[in-house]
């Protein structure tokens, strides 16, 4: 009888641990949005992440306009993207591969939440915020 019991508890036990990582993140992949604050100026974006072959990929589409040459809906593909444990680097690039315009994300998988910073590869100095949440 004292089996059955502890069996159950045991069950039990794992059941919960289950259900409560039925919300848990599958590491970077998905849809996420956030904000980028440059030069005084913050952005609406969305980062959609996934993975083909093995090789990680995304795009960052611009949700609200920034007054510049692009606007609201302009979708970029990323370059070189790494993933390091929680850490997930790539680069934006506005103006070709080798552009100075360039703008490279540093960002930490931390629950829901992508969090870091970004710079223009240009000035490797100055850093922005920028904040993503997952919204899949």
């Amino acid at each position: 009888m004292k089996r059955i019991r502890r069996a159950g508890l045991v069950v039990a036990s794992c059941l919960s641990l289950v259900l409560a990582c039925a919300g848990c993140s599958d590491g970077v992949e998905g849809r996420w949005e956030g904000t980028v604050t440059e030069r005084g100026k913050t952005t609406r974006v969305g980062l959609s992440l996934s993975r083909d072959g093995g090789k990680l990929a995304g795009k960052l589409t611009l949700l609200s306009d920034t007054g510049q040459d692009v606007t609201k809906g302009h979708a970029f593909d990323l370059v070189d993207v790494a993933e390091d444990g929680d850490a997930l680097t790539f680069v934006l690039p506005i103006g070709g591969t080798d552009d100075p315009d360039n703008v490279i994300f540093t960002l930490r998988l931390e629950g829901d939440t992508l969090a870091g910073s970004l710079r223009e590869k240009r000035d490797n100095t100055r850093e922005s915020p920028v904040t993503f949440t997952r919204t899949d």
